[in-house]
């Protein structure tokens, strides 16, 4: 199947969404979630298969933020084909027209993404990008050098935060690391520095598998530490982006991953592994084995984990109740507010004025739950609900654009094997977007993904001394 044909699949998609909908609009709201539900499912299904057949692989930062988004806001829609008459979709939106409202939207967002990533199919899909290897000493010893410089400047903090944060999790439980003071202006130079940690082990990786040195292996195991660490502490999502950004790197410069493999090993993480660290974390007093796996056996039978993952849907109907019934629309000024979030405020103690303009989430979470904010804790938000408060239901051709700019970024990435960090680099960060907003993946982008890639082609292009490049290579 060529992308033309799969983009008249997609339109057909879309004109039935419209369709049914309309027709079983003033249906019982159990009927209406549940034919939904289907359709949205199937929907995922094909573009999961259709992805797969035009591209040959589904490793790739799109691929990886559709499979995101659809956990983070479609997770319900799975548990209902399974549950139909206990399971309701989000039941704290008591308003049924909003509700049925949410859920369509919700499924021409996911129509309209991948109806943009297939316009840029259109002309040439990922299987046909030839890969230029650059693997000279000279391109290895520069990536190198900014991958010992970035190491250098964040492995302190990352070691300092991750024996915090054990300490805080081990002693007073997972929630009490929302108490943690939150930090603005210069206070925050040392969060900043810490997250170049990933980066720079991605970068070193790359460097020592393109030179066959066996240290390769050395920066893939303080990889999973660091994620196995945030495991430990709680941090479910955050502990499996960076894996997903080393996929990348191992799919296109180690050996390509059997995806199907791979579907089973996420499968058991998400279903097993994923609701015992829920169970370990929530629990006052350690569990015993017997109640842990009892817990287990509970929440596989009720699928406990895609209703929690897929509880983001809500922010999208709380954000379609109060906007513009209580605040205005942003009319994308909010895209344009994060984006200022580039230029650090490490001069100031006050919040950026992104944070002020541009941070929903906490704007929602004092709206709707202001013991949680009050607590330091929020409601999430999601790409989605973001999209509509800029630009009301027209925000489901923003979601054309995205689709459309996430698969130029994986042909774009591929063309060169030096792109490869940019792209891990990226995913490691930019997957929370799928029940986040765009406000806290734009210096991620920047910073630790085009950051690194532009120091090491500003020192590329100035021919370092070699008794640098011997120091470090030594």
């Amino acid at each position: 199947m060529n992308s033309l044909k799969a983009i008249i699949i997609q339109i057909v998609f879309i004109l039935v969404i419209f369709t049914v909908s309309s027709f079983i609009y003033d249906a019982g709201i159990q009927e209406f979630e549940l034919t939904l539900s289907y359709l949205i499912v199937i929907q995922f299904a094909w573009q999961s298969l259709n992805f797969f057949r035009l591209n040959d692989t589904v490793v790739s930062i799109f691929y990886f933020f559709l499979l995101a988004g659809m956990l983070f806001n479609g997770g319900g829609f799975f548990v209902k084909i399974f549950n139909p008459t206990e399971y309701t979709l989000m039941t704290e939106i008591t308003d049924l027209a909003v509700k049925r409202d949410t859920i369509i939207f919700v499924a021409l967002c996911f129509s309209f993404l991948y109806l943009g990533a297939l316009l840029y199919l259109n002309h040439g899909n990922l299987k046909s990008v030839k890969t230029i290897v650059y693997n000279q000493p000279v391109y290895i010893r520069t990536f190198r050098v900014v991958g010992f410089a970035l190491l250098a400047v964040s492995i302190v903090f990352e070691m300092s935060y991750m024996m915090d944060s054990l300490q805080v999790a081990m002693a007073n439980g997972y929630y009490a690391l929302y108490g943690m003071e939150k930090v603005y202006g210069v206070d925050s130079v040392p969060k900043i520095l810490r997250d170049f940690y990933i980066p720079a082990l991605y970068i070193l990786y790359w460097c020592d598998v393109n030179s066959g040195n066996r240290r390769s292996l050395l920066w893939m195991i303080m990889i999973f530490v660091h994620c196995m660490l945030l495991f430990m502490i709680g941090f479910r999502g955050h502990s499996i982006m960076p894996i997903l950004g080393f996929a990348i790197l191992y799919d296109r410069c180690v050996a390509r991953i059997n995806i199907r493999k791979s579907f089973i090993i996420g499968a058991a993480v998400l279903f097993f592994v994923f609701p015992l660290i829920k169970n370990y974390r929530n629990a006052a007093d350690k569990p015993t084995m017997e109640a842990a796996l009892e817990y287990l056996g509970d929440s596989f039978r009720e699928l406990a984990i895609l209703k929690e993952m897929g509880s983001s849907v809500k922010t999208v109907g709380y954000t379609q109740t109060l906007v513009p019934a209580e605040r205005d629309y942003a009319y994308g000024s909010g895209y344009f507010w994060a984006m200022t979030s580039i230029f650090p405020n490490i001069f100031t103690n006050g919040k950026h004025p992104a944070i002020e303009n541009a941070h929903y989430s906490q704007w929602l979470t004092e709206r709707v739950n202001p013991h949680a904010a009050a607590a330091g804790g929020g409601v999430g938000y999601s790409f989605i609900a973001e999209a509509y408060m800029n630009f009301s239901i027209f925000g489901v051709f923003f979601m054309v654009l995205l689709g459309y700019m996430l698969v130029k970024l994986d042909v774009f990435v591929m063309q060169k094997n030096t792109r490869l960090i940019l792209a891990a680099s990226f995913t490691s960060f930019f997957l929370m977007y799928g029940r986040g907003e765009f406000l806290f993946v734009v210096r991620s982008l920047l910073w630790y993904s085009i950051g690194p890639y532009l120091m090491y082609k500003f020192l590329l292009q100035r021919a370092i001394k070699p008794k640098l490049f011997q120091r470090i290579n030594a």
